[in-house]
């Protein structure tokens, strides 16, 4: 991720040079600066030498090539989403099988709507840097619950279900609630009278 934000800064800052640049072209083209004055600044910059121009020149070309390169290059931001989205389940000698986070979210909300004092929840999987998954659930939940519990009852039977189904380890699984709606089930009790 950092190397994707490193090229996206890279990319961003070589846009608006080439932007100002582009634009003060323009200008001096269409006459709004006049071309005397664009040609005192550049001889001001360059103290009249026509090697220092030939240099920057290159280098503004060598910046317009690294711009095209990183804008075209897409091969591993794609790879690190792909990596990232998918779970390596087995590996022998016919082969791998791998099983995608999409999946995985799919048994998350399956286990976690199988409890009655969840009304809605919201998931992501991520893959975790020490191996295995990260699971953050957003849960909306029924009123009159006791939500210390029923988050450790959660947590413990999402990390068991996948768990076992997968065989992927579950590192954490963190519960935020962040809503409660309506009233609990009504349990049948007996009364006594």
């Amino acid at each position: 991720m950092k190397s994707h934000n490193g090229k996206v800064f890279v990319l961003a800052a070589l846009c608006v040079l080439f932007a100002v640049v582009l634009v003060l072209g323009l200008a001096a083209v269409w006459n709004i600066i006049p071309s005397a004055d664009v040609t005192s600044f550049v001889d001001y910059l360059t103290n009249g030498h026509v090697l220092v121009r030939i240099l920057v020149g290159a280098a503004f070309l060598v910046l317009a090539l690294g711009a095209c390169y990183f804008a075209f290059s897409r091969k591993d931001f794609d790879a690190a989403k792909q990596k990232s989205s998918m779970n390596l389940l087995e590996t022998s000698d016919a082969g791998s099988a791998y099983i995608s986070s999409a999946a995985i979210d799919s048994m998350v909300q399956k286990c976690v709507k199988n409890n009655k004092y969840v009304k809605s929840c919201a998931s992501t999987i991520k893959a975790s840097e020490e191996g295995g998954i990260v699971a953050e659930l957003r849960l909306t939940v029924l009123a009159d619950c006791n939500i210390p519990t029923l988050c450790v009852v959660i947590r413990r039977d999402v990390k068991k279900y996948v768990e076992s189904v997968t065989g992927i380890m579950v590192r954490d699984v963190s519960c935020a609630v962040v809503g409660v709606a309506g009233n609990a089930p009504v349990v049948n009790e007996k009364r006594v009278n």
